[in-house]
């Protein structure tokens, strides 16, 4: 007997039900019989037969087709996963299906019964992406905040209308480099389980003997693998020959992404493969204007070479001792490289691991040294954290200027592929395009400013004044052989002969360069550098630790994350030492 169940209300999409058909309201849930013989109640009566006896009898006797009991549990099964997935309309499903097209998806795995689950397959990837972070809160995704604006929840939300996840909670999800707000990457990676295209009742025989197994899964989405499956999800024993790729993760999740989120490659990993225990090195790059006589290069460089090897960074960091408690850390190469444009140049710091803030740090002090307010020999002062066991207070480095560059790994090979490399390029040639014609018509604005006339008084008025405010601030921390005394001097002299001559800007911004004063964003507020060490020190590392006793929910946080976790050196090398050999590749 086939079971004719009632039509469930639709939602008209005002949050109305309408009614079903008049031809099916009347209709009874169970078939006249099942009700006669009493199989509609959830258990049978004492001495009576259930219904799962009655199916094993019929079954058992070759009463009952089996086919046709399949196909009935398949409708059903069908039916009740529909009623409880909540907000997948048809559209939705459409929708799905024309995102997935290119990779053969199927769609119906993720938001189906426990059956249905069953036939998905599952692997661990690691995905390479970039990222402009300028418009975002961060890397790290804030759970649960509405007003969360993050690149993984971007990530995710993309992953999930894919259905190549079902939650972030379930896909065991790692980060190599996690940046902060406006930070930007050219080569972060993620490593994730994901849905393979590929079934789980795939095998390399007929037969259905030999199952495929994950290991043995296209480590890319250009080579195809010839093996069977079944015909129809639930009919094992008749198997066809099919030509299959995998999923090009990269191209489909593009499709979803906003343009300032792209995903460059994908490959295979090892079930413990992590993206943040198994990288070896993490390369930032900051990048900067040195406009000609306001940073010196030669004197940064000097600082910067001071920082290669093991040292205690926690004078160039931000601490926050319930995280961490080893502030030693590896910087491997560490240089500064110019570009073919404008005077633009970069820092390019090559680390096994970072603390929070430390970039931004180190190009903060080095910007003092390069300005010529502090001598390179501070990175030294500051590294000695014996000496100088307090941070004294400095500002952090802008973070626009900050890029993850590479994150690198001993036995990760990732896969790039063309189709997808071109449409990245592509978009990127468009934003790189947009960003050079705005620069281009501010420098243009700039240069028309350099015919402007001026009287000659009122620049050297002008300069005389900021040199005056200038000296007044300075006096206080340099008592004496300060250059402006004799700048201010000459300005008075050249005041005092001038007429009502006119000047070019141009002339007056070279008056300006000859006593020092440089146009630059850093000089719309006229400020007088502090030195360092007599600028207020912030409380030490013991100290810190020290307050987390006046509160408890700190402390415990504190326990939690160092004293319940902390092990030795050398079960640290040992943990180190495997997850290094831990990857993939796509090749």
């Amino acid at each position: 007997a086939k079971m004719k169940m009632k039509s469930e209300p639709e939602d008209n999409g005002n949050g109305n039900e309408t009614a079903p058909p008049p031809s099916k309201i009347n209709k009874p849930r169970y078939h006249p019989l099942i009700q006669k013989l009493g199989l509609d109640k959830s258990r049978a009566a004492k001495g009576e037969p259930s219904s799962r006896e009655i199916l094993n009898y019929l079954l058992q006797n070759e009463l009952l087709d089996e086919k046709d009991l399949q196909s009935a549990y398949d409708d059903l099964s069908t039916f009740s996963s529909k009623k409880k997935v909540q907000g997948c309309d048809e559209t939705d499903s459409l929708a799905k299906a024309n995102i997935m097209k290119d990779g053969n998806a199927n769609t119906t795995c993720m938001n189906g019964s426990n059956s249905q689950k069953q036939q998905c397959r599952y692997r661990n990837v690691a995905l390479r992406f970039y990222y402009e972070g300028s418009e975002y809160s961060g890397l790290a995704e804030n759970i649960g905040l509405e007003s969360d604006n993050s690149i993984e929840k971007a990530l995710f939300a993309a992953l999930i209308k894919t259905n190549f996840v079902e939650s972030r909670e379930s896909c065991n999800f790692s980060r190599c480099g996690r940046t902060d707000k406006g930070v930007s990457s050219a080569g972060q990676v993620v490593a994730l389980r994901v849905k393979s295209n590929i079934s789980p009742q795939a095998t390399w025989d007929k037969a259905g003997s030999q199952f495929v197994e994950n290991a043995e899964l296209p480590k890319n989405s250009v080579d195809p693998i010839t093996l069977y499956q079944p015909k129809q999800k639930n009919d094992a024993s008749n198997r066809v020959e099919k030509t299959v790729k995998e999923y090009p993760y990269d191209k489909v999740l593009n499709n979803l992404l906003p343009e300032t989120i792209r995903i460059l490659g994908w490959c295979p990993v090892s079930d413990d493969f992590s993206a943040r225990f198994s990288a070896m090195t993490r390369t930032y790059r900051y990048f900067f204007v040195a406009r000609p006589k306001y940073l010196d290069i030669e004197r940064m460089k000097k600082g910067l070479e001071k920082m290669v090897g093991k040292h205690d960074f926690r004078n160039f960091c931000k601490i926050n001792v319930e995280q961490v408690y080893n502030f030693e850390r590896i910087i491997h190469e560490a240089d500064i490289f110019s570009t073919e444009s404008n005077n633009i140049h970069y820092f390019q710091i090559v680390g096994q691991a970072f603390l929070w803030h430390q970039i931004r740090c180190i190009v903060s002090v080095l910007f003092m040294i390069g300005r010529g307010d502090e001598d390179p020999g501070l990175v030294t002062e500051l590294l000695d954290v014996i000496k100088n066991p307090g941070k004294p207070a400095y500002p952090l480095a802008p973070e626009r200027p900050l890029v993850l560059h590479a994150c690198g790994f001993k036995e990760l090979h990732v896969g790039h592929f063309a189709l997808n490399l071109w449409r990245v390029s592509c978009n990127l040639e468009r934003q790189w395009e947009n960003l050079v014609l705005n620069a281009a018509r501010i420098q243009n604005c700039l240069d028309s400013l350099k015919e402007v006339p001026l009287l000659q008084k009122d620049v050297l008025g002008f300069a005389k004044s900021k040199m005056q405010e200038r000296l007044k601030k300075k006096q206080k921390y340099y008592p004496c052989n300060l250059p402006e005394k004799e700048f201010l001097s000459t300005l008075e002299e050249r005041l005092a002969t001038c007429d009502k001559k006119v000047i070019t800007w141009q002339e007056g911004l070279m008056l300006f360069e000859s006593i020092n004063l440089i146009p630059s964003p850093e000089m719309l507020t006229e400020s007088v550098h502090i030195p360092l060490w007599k600028r207020h020190k912030g409380p030490t590392l013991e100290e810190k630790v020290e307050l987390l006793s006046h509160s408890k929910r700190r402390q415990q946080i504190y326990d939690d994350n160092i004293v319940k976790k902390r092990k030795s050196k050398e079960e640290d090398r040992a943990f180190y030492q495997h997850m290094t050999q831990q990857g993939g590749s796509a090749l």
